[in-house]
């Protein structure tokens, strides 16, 4: 009989649930591991009831953008079917069942900041998308059920994350790689000043291990999980040329795009989850060249 925790994971097909499962299968060997892959949208029969009693679940099926375009009325329902409908059904199934959740949040919930400001945990609250909105209700839920069933809790507030996996998302990262490796510019919108934050992907599955063994001391409620280090657009785009012989970048100087930079605020991360997201940019742009090399897996 195994001697380790029980553990769920949901959304464990997934980019950033895949890297999960294969950080707590590392640190936890003996673990006994159970995943639900794919979204949970409104089906309550494929998550209900459990059988077995967890240690912990970690929450990652969502419906989450592909890329940067317009939300039309068929994605805002598929948001809500997957983030809300499909919540409030795994809420439902693990009620008396489980003894600590993390759930997958996004640094999407803050309103667009000035450019001078670190958003950090109290920061007001603005989505501009129905996903980021979603999160927010998502969250809700989260802390109304954790004080109806007595369970501890910790919200990860995700950055963007990149590395191998994320190739089916039209974002910068992948786009780009793709373009360089195809022989064609990597396109830049303006002039690539604006500032981002890219926390690696296995560095992000990290820091939900780490979530789950701090929930031992009580609940976590809200941290936002980033590298700490916001750096150009352009930059990002120089970095991948630079690993991939011949490339070439295109600025578009006539894009009229808002160039609006983002930067995070990690004290909290470092200090209650210790230093997880370490990878610098340029190892994780080159594990990710690699992955694309490769071809899907």
């Amino acid at each position: 009989m195994a001697s380790g925790p029980t553990l769920l994971v949901t959304g464990a097909s997934g980019f950033i649930g895949r890297h999960l499962v294969g950080a707590l299968r590392r640190h936890f060997p003996d673990a006994t591991l159970r995943t639900l892959s794919g979204r949970l949208g409104d089906a309550r029969a494929g998550v209900a009831p459990f059988d077995e009693r967890f240690d912990g679940a970690f929450h990652l099926a969502a419906r989450t953008p592909h890329g940067s375009g317009p939300e039309d009325a068929a994605s805002v329902r598929a948001v809500i079917d997957a983030n809300v409908i499909g919540l409030e059904a795994l809420l439902d199934a693990l009620a008396g069942r489980c003894q600590r959740v993390v759930f997958a949040s996004t640094l999407d919930v803050y309103r667009p900041p000035d450019d001078d400001v670190a958003l950090d945990e109290k920061s007001p609250l603005g989505p501009a998308t129905v996903y980021g909105a979603s999160k927010i209700l998502g969250e809700t839920m989260l802390r109304a059920w954790a004080a109806r069933h007595d369970v501890r809790f910790a919200i990860l507030r995700l950055t963007h994350v990149y590395g191998p996996g994320e190739h089916h998302y039209r974002k910068l990262i992948p786009v780009a790689i793709e373009r360089a490796l195809a022989g064609l510019p990597i396109r830049v919108s303006g002039d690539g000043s604006a500032l981002r934050d890219f926390a690696y992907v296995t560095d992000v599955a990290e820091s939900f291990v780490a979530a789950w063994r701090r929930l031992a001391g009580g609940s976590l409620d809200t941290v936002n999980v980033a590298s700490g280090r916001s750096v150009p657009v352009h930059e990002v785009a120089r970095t991948i040329g630079s690993l991939v012989p011949g490339a070439v970048l295109a600025f578009d100087a006539a894009s009229t795009t808002p160039q609006r930079s983002y930067r995070f605020d990690v004290a909290r991360m470092r200090r209650e989850l210790g230093a997880t997201t370490t990878t610098t940019l340029v190892e994780g742009l080159r594990a990710e060249i690699d992955a694309f090399r490769s071809g899907p897996s």
